[in-house]
């Protein structure tokens, strides 16, 4: 699970939990190292950065020039061009530490991996698990009800979902409860 302030890491062996473990390598880390390295005055607590770089991300940069603090077009210029340098190695960076962290918990021979931090390097992590020979399961092949998605957040919030409708399903199966209906509804 890759979120904005860690990851976390849940190892099941033969359908049972067998580790679980939490890192600060969410989008918040990214965020920081991206502030760091451009030393531009960015503050790693201002909002627009995460929404800068995700849609930079997918080839915007809109959000990236109104990140500068100069006054004058080159100033701008100069800071956009030194964001859109940075951002790739900082991206590059960021999947080289989850994939580390990943590798030192445990050996994989599957991974399901979900959350919206997990969107923003997708390809990347793809990439190398597929070069790795493990399958990779992004969300669960979960999607989300669209009358559910009421923001507009998608796999953000996928984990969530299916964690709730688990949860419910639990509960029914532990105190005997038969749904007579579909616990989820078909919204097509």
């Amino acid at each position: 699970m890759l979120g904005y302030r860690n990851a976390s890491f849940i190892l099941v062996e033969r359908g049972s939990l067998a580790k679980a473990e939490t890192t600060d390598l969410g989008m918040n880390w990214l965020v920081q190292q991206f502030v760091e390295h451009t030393a531009v005055g960015l503050s790693k607590d201002n909002f627009h950065i995460v929404t800068a770089i995700l849609a930079a991300g997918q080839g915007n940069f809109d959000g990236l020039r109104r990140l500068s603090r100069k006054s004058t077009d080159s100033g701008v210029a100069a800071d956009l061009k030194l964001f859109q340098q940075v951002l790739p190695s900082v991206r590059e960076g960021y999947c080289r530490a989850l994939v580390r962290w990943i590798k030192k918990v445990a050996i994989l021979d599957e991974i399901l991996i979900c959350g919206g931090t997990a969107e923003f390097v997708r390809t990347e992590l793809t990439e190398h698990f597929q070069n790795e020979g493990i399958p990779i399961v992004w969300n669960g092949d979960v999607q989300l009800p669209k009358q559910l998605d009421t923001q507009g957040l998608g796999n953000r919030v996928a984990d969530v979902w299916t964690s709730y409708i688990t949860y419910i399903l639990m509960l029914d199966k532990n105190f005997g409860y038969e749904r007579k209906q579909n616990l989820v509804p078909d919204y097509r």
